[in-house]
């Protein structure tokens, strides 16, 4: 249609595309593999660092050497084209290694979080059906929330005890310490205390990281596949902002995709520094926070410890002293990192190259973007800083730059390019080769109906029936969900008209400058401090499994520890009064330890007589959230009730 042939619709008008120019139609979206796509965006800067590992500096030139030895090493093992290859492991330079060999094969990189619990792990190796599992050979501590312990857990001893019931042939154990030098163990507690904490797994099939590695050092007859478009490349989980927690699938043009068109924002510089908290295992930590610094020819600093999120935490500290001393210039991170960041005398007393935050899992609301801007105001650069190559004619400030997304979108769909290049209270514009756009269902004749962008004369009085689902069309959207058919066809939903529409279940509105208005959740779901979403319903489905428990609903409240975020508690219902309630709640907690990840858990359960209930007969959430938060307040959140 002729663009000057107007319709009033964000499909068909695409108004969005304005911003970008001319630029974005003539780049072509590479169609070809992860490994190849980094060694075209590389050839001509080898020697550049690609990873900073604890002050280790890995150049591009090894970092594809090394991955081209993973590809080989996981061939030897039995890896071929199609097969899935299952990473417990945190962010770690092998983690990449292993993402982009899987590419160059065509095998498929399953990511999971190392915090899982067995039973979620076992869920995620038994789905994929995989056969060859690397693993993290060292602990993960976690913190219960409820019982203000710190639990550790090694890695290997939860694959170990699943393993029976899987048809996995060979484990490789990978040491956290692999990729760094002496000196550096030496001058790092973390990487030190890991090595002295490893596990041996007892699977009569494991074998060593350096093992794994020489196979494929020795292994050179290998002829790569030739790449198809569309087929899979990593598995990550959902957050479950559509539901319960599922396994997005994605394929190398969906993650080069989202990379590319953040590239066309104009926001990151090629050849600087990149500080990397985000894991591998969500869809924001893989396509933004890894593959697009590198295809920009960045360093790369991993910092692998997922945990050093909290403000009470006093790993925030050390993440904060590590970002200042590297002195990054973008730092993808949720909201949480952004107010630590900027409250802490280490920052406010040095100056910083910063120049981009990259917020994700959740935005920061009007005030707190108020009170960031105050602070970066009077922001230092140092003496080195090269205003003219990193910033162009961007004003010198560092930016907070937010957006919108899912997982089932390869993250990004829509990015707030800077505080002066969006409308307050958006979430940015629509991404270049992407559609953003609301639908509403019409339940007579079951088509979905687009709703037309909003004036900008009514945003400030949008009314109700001009919010609907923000839906997104484009190279973005996920292949769909791993062994999942009838969640993928509730996912992305075929309209009327053909076209494909990732359905997000969040309402907004798209208005007449193609920025998107995100509104709120459709789902019930909690965004933890840290960005990651919690679904209640895969909390109830687990604790339900006790036949003492008659009735549960787990709620969400304001984290009462935090500066920002929502935390869960359970309230529950006894079938038999007489049952012991300390034991109830220890075998719940235990129960959700075992089947969810520890971000996941509850923080708190309350045994009551019966559950409120509202004038429609459903459980009243809100008194029970009331109730939460007002415990909270009085800091008795952890006393129960008398039955």
């Amino acid at each position: 249609m002729n663009k000057l042939q107007k319709t009033g619709y964000p499909s068909m008008d695409r108004n969005h595309e304005d911003c970008f120019g001319s630029d974005f139609l003539e780049t072509e979206m590479p169609k070809t593999t992860l490994y190849d796509y980094i060694y075209e965006e590389n050839k001509n800067r080898l020697e550049l660092p690609a990873i900073n590992y604890f002050d280790n500096k890995i150049s591009y030139r090894k970092f594809l050497e090394n991955s081209d030895t993973v590809a080989r090493a996981l061939n030897h093992y039995g890896v071929k084209k199609g097969d899935t290859v299952t990473v417990v492991a945190p962010s770690l330079p092998e983690t990449f290694y292993i993402l982009l060999g899987a590419s160059r094969i065509g095998a498929i990189a399953n990511f999971v979080d190392p915090r899982y619990g067995e039973k979620a792990i076992e869920h995620k190796i038994k789905d994929s059906k995989s056969k060859i599992v690397i693993a993290f050979d060292g602990a993960v501590k976690t913190f219960n929330r409820r019982t203000k312990q710190y639990k550790k857990q090694h890695v290997l001893d939860k694959i170990g005890n699943i393993l029976k019931n899987t048809d996995v042939e060979a484990v490789i154990s990978l040491p956290a310490s692999n990729s760094i030098g002496l000196i550096s163990i030496i001058k790092n507690d973390t990487i030190r205390a890991a090595m002295f904490d490893r596990q041996k797994s007892e699977f009569k099939d494991t074998y060593s990281w350096k093992e794994f590695f020489k196979t494929g050092s020795f292994s050179r007859n290998l002829v790569f596949p030739e790449h198809e478009i569309d087929i899979p490349v990593a598995v990550v989980s959902t957050g479950g902002s559509t539901g319960t927690p599922k396994s997005a699938l994605f394929s190398n043009e969906n993650i080069i995709s989202a990379t590319m068109q953040c590239r066309l924002t104009g926001i990151f510089p090629e050849e600087a520094r990149w500080y990397d908290i985000m894991p591998p295992s969500i869809a924001y930590g893989l396509a933004d926070g890894s593959i697009l610094p590198f295809s920009l020819g960045n360093e790369v600093r991993i910092n692998p410890d997922p945990t050093a999120m909290s403000l009470r935490n006093p790993k925030q500290l050390q993440m904060v002293e590590d970002l200042v001393r590297f002195d990054p210039h973008t730092l993808a991170c949720a909201p949480n990192h952004v107010l630590a960041i900027l409250n802490s005398k280490e920052w406010k007393n040095n100056p910083h190259s910063m120049i981009n935050f990259i917020v994700g899992g959740d935005s920061l609301n009007k005030e707190q973007i108020r009170r960031c801007d105050e602070m970066l105001q009077n922001l230092k650069r140092p003496s080195n800083f090269d205003k003219e190559r990193l910033l162009g004619e961007r004003e010198d400030i560092l930016t907070i730059n937010t957006g919108w997304g899912a997982t089932e979108t390869t993250a990004a769909a829509s990015v707030a390019r800077g505080s002066e290049k969006v409308k307050e209270g958006t979430v940015g514009q629509t991404l270049p080769y992407e559609v953003v756009s609301t639908f509403r269902k019409n339940e007579e004749t079951g088509e979905y109906e687009e709703l037309p962008y909003v004036p900008n004369d009514q945003i400030e009085n949008v009314t109700e029936d001009q919010i609907a689902e923000l839906c997104v069309s484009g190279p973005n959207v996920m292949l769909g969900y791993l062994n999942n058919p009838d969640e993928t066809a509730k996912a992305i939903i075929e309209h009327q008209d053909g076209t494909k529409w990732a359905h997000s279940g969040d309402l907004g509105f798209i208005d007449e400058d193609g920025y998107v208005h995100f509104i709120d959740r459709e789902k019930y779901i909690s965004v933890r401090h840290d960005g990651f979403k919690v679904t209640p319903v895969e909390i109830e489905d687990v604790i339900l499994k006790d036949d003492r428990i008659d009735a549960c609903k787990a709620v969400i409240f304001d984290d009462p520890e935090e500066d920002r975020g929502t935390v869960i508690k359970v309230y529950y219902t006894l079938r038999d009064a007489s049952s012991d309630i300390k034991d109830v709640e220890e075998t719940a907690n235990l129960m959700c330890e075992m089947e969810l990840a520890d971000y996941k858990c509850p923080v708190d359960y309350e045994c009551m007589e019966k559950l409120p209930i509202t004038n429609s007969g459903k459980i009243d959430v809100m008194t029970l959230k009331a109730d939460a938060e007002a415990k909270a307040r009085k800091g008795k959140q952890y006393i129960k009730k008398n039955i």
